[in-house]
């Protein structure tokens, strides 16, 4: 039977919900005859995150989640999964999807317990290197498993397909339109451009590493563009160092940049990696079982990455890093979109092959054996 219906669960971050509205939109051009809706919680990034796509998601009113919370917080959070547990199974009802892909978030959860109990054939999207508490729930209730990468700990080889991380559409365009479109203060400079991701939420501690960078001598030459949540203009910081509001069309910012510095956050990284732009990664050291570090290691055999610690603090070294990758060859835009797009639509494909075969809950093994997924 063909799919008519499609129900894409992700929240919390950017780095869920991207994934998903990337698959989201490949199904309505790849597969015309199947309807595709969202469901997320209700904080403002989420509904900012799915409205700049022009979606208007399904919600369920959960705004982070109890594990972790603070005291204050933690009750109400609680309130809310059991409140969300009925809402989200009144949705699933009404829109009775023929398949479900879970992206993780906290609003995942009732999800994957309503699906089973329905029998709605359903796939745990995990971009991480190390599974979630959602994805490792959704496992153990015997819920198939995509990954992101080769690697997807705790689990063992051959319990988990990996498919990669569908990644949003970007238009790779010429630098010095790209650096005019970001409205910063200053003509194109000449040198070397270092554009640095703070992730959805904004990275305090990367835009300090960033400002103690551009103020060393030996990198004056070097561009720095910080792009910063918080951010309510283009603003020059420094002679050598510019912050930029967010923009959920990331292509101006890959366009401008020689090199990126980011944390291993799965969405940045598997763009960065399909794009093969040169890049430094800091894993933030306090993300749930150092799953950056093990997203960063994954991926240095796919593309130009270095990683650098920043409990260790050695600038001299990060210094260094981004020296070595600004000398490397540039490739064709052209080449490089043209590569981008195929990873892109060869992640889909397989998450689409993954979820929509007859046996999905119960054969583990398809689609593995072919060494150029992308992710």
């Amino acid at each position: 039977m063909t799919p008519r219906m499609a129900l894409l669960v992700a929240g919390g971050t950017g780095g869920h919900i991207m994934p998903a509205l990337a698959f989201g939109q490949w199904i309505r051009e790849r597969r015309p005859g199947v309807e595709v809706r969202y469901l997320c919680g209700t904080r403002a990034l989420e509904l900012e995150r799915y409205r700049a796509s022009s979606i208007e998601p399904m919600t369920v009113d959960m705004k982070g989640s109890p594990l972790g919370a603070p005291k204050g917080r933690m009750l109400r959070r609680w309130l809310d999964v059991f409140s969300g547990y009925w809402r989200t199974r009144n949705l699933i009802r009404e829109t009775n999807p023929d398949l479900c892909f879970m992206f993780g978030g906290y609003v995942s959860t009732s999800s994957v317990l309503i699906c089973r109990r329905r029998r709605i054939p359903s796939v745990m999207h995990e971009q991480n290197a190390h599974a979630g508490k959602i994805t490792r729930m959704g496992y153990s209730l015997g819920i198939p498993v995509a990954s992101g990468w080769e690697n997807c700990d705790p689990f063992g080889a051959g319990t988990f397909t990996p498919v990669g991380v569908p990644i949003r559409p970007l238009d790779l365009i010429e630098k010095g339109a790209a650096w005019d479109s970001l409205e910063l203060p200053a003509p194109l400079p000449e040198g070397p451009i270092v554009v640095a991701m703070t992730g959805s939420l904004g990275s305090r501690r990367i835009k300090d590493i960033i400002k103690a960078l551009a103020g060393r001598a030996e990198l004056f030459d070097m561009t720095f563009v910080v792009v910063d949540p918080k951010a309510l203009a283009p603003i020059r910081e420094l002679d050598n160092l510019f912050l930029v509001p967010q923009r959920w069309n990331a292509s101006a910012f890959y366009s401008v940049s020689d090199v990126v510095v980011a944390r291993a956050g799965a969405s940045t990284l598997s763009e960065i990696t399909a794009m093969e732009i040169p890049a430094v990664m800091i894993p933030w050291s306090g993300a749930a079982n150092d799953h950056q570090m093990k997203n960063a290691m994954a991926a240095t055999n796919r593309g130009r990455f270095k990683i650098w610690s920043d409990e260790l603090g050695d600038m001299s070294d990060l210094a260094g890093k981004l020296r070595d990758l600004q000398i490397l060859p540039a490739l064709s835009r052209g080449d490089t979109m043209k590569k981008m797009y195929n990873v892109a639509e060869n992640i889909c494909e397989r998450l689409w092959a993954f979820a929509a075969r007859p046996t999905n809950t119960d054969n583990l093994s398809a689609l593995k054996g072919d060494d150029n997924i992308g992710g």
